[in-house]
């Protein structure tokens, strides 16, 4: 009563901009917390995935070390900077319009499995380069530092990848990722190569032929996720699925 009060004391043209814009204002409100709560669920699901990782990477670790006295393949301070300062950028790239991260839980576990297994083959490939084996080194040395900052790159590349691809994708895609993108190459410079963050997370340069590794090894996560990706789509559940809502689950034909 209130409101059609003051609102009858004002002129007809202002009432009929109010009455116009109310509904726009409205889906405009409801969009706006649709998308938050998508980035959220989004920012939940890579926060899990990347736990994982970490987890496998470290399980892996502790698997070799107790097996073949191979050291750990990720330090600490790695470990932190992952789950601190890389996992924070990434969703900082998505812009929560459609589904950026795949949340079926068989998805998220086949690539986060991959890509620990991956950085761990990174690892192992770092002495192969070499011609040393990574029996018996001596955690604390500079080589052992180095494979394991190229296992921490190759991890969050991944990530990156896991998580951007599909808001590539999308015809209607925002263009943060490409701020993510760039932000994120000074950020892997900088913990690679400035002393003062290599003191803190505990990194070691690397040298050209290290970078040759890490681009192979994502570009073989990439490969990986584009063909498990190609398969989701034209599996036989997903065409049954289809197939029913189309038809209704009494079509008489049969896939």
């Amino acid at each position: 009563m209130v409101v059609s009060n003051c609102l009858s004391a004002w002129p007809a043209s202002i009432q009929a901009g109010c009455l116009v814009d109310t509904p726009k204002r409205l889906s405009g409100s409801f969009s706006l917390a649709r998308r938050v709560n998508q980035l959220a669920v989004h920012a939940r699901q890579l926060a899990l995935v990347t736990a994982i990782v970490l987890g496998c990477v470290t399980l892996l670790g502790g698997v070799g070390l107790w097996l073949a006295h191979i050291p750990p393949a990720m330090s600490v301070g790695m470990v932190l900077m992952v789950q601190f300062v890389w996992l924070p950028l990434i969703v900082f790239g998505l812009s929560g319009r459609h589904e950026s991260v795949d949340t079926r839980t068989n998805t998220m576990l086949a690539n986060a499995t991959m890509i620990a297994g991956i950085s761990y083959m990174a690892y192992v490939c770092f002495f192969a380069l070499r011609g040393i084996a990574p029996y018996y080194s001596d955690p604390t040395s500079a080589l052992v530092g180095q494979a394991a900052t190229l296992a921490t790159i190759v991890t969050m590349l991944c990530l990156l990848i896991y998580a951007l691809a599909r808001e590539i994708t999308q015809p209607k895609r925002s263009w943060w990722y490409l701020i993510t993108g760039g932000a994120g190459l000074i950020v892997l410079a900088n913990v690679v190569y400035h002393p003062w963050l290599q003191q803190l997370f505990g990194s070691h340069s690397l040298e050209l032929v290290d970078w040759l590794l890490v681009a192979l090894a994502t570009t073989f996560y990439g490969l990986f996720y584009i063909l498990s990706q190609h398969a989701a789509r034209h599996s036989r559940a997903r065409i049954v699925n289809l197939h029913r809502e189309v038809f209704g689950a009494d079509s008489p034909f049969r896939l």
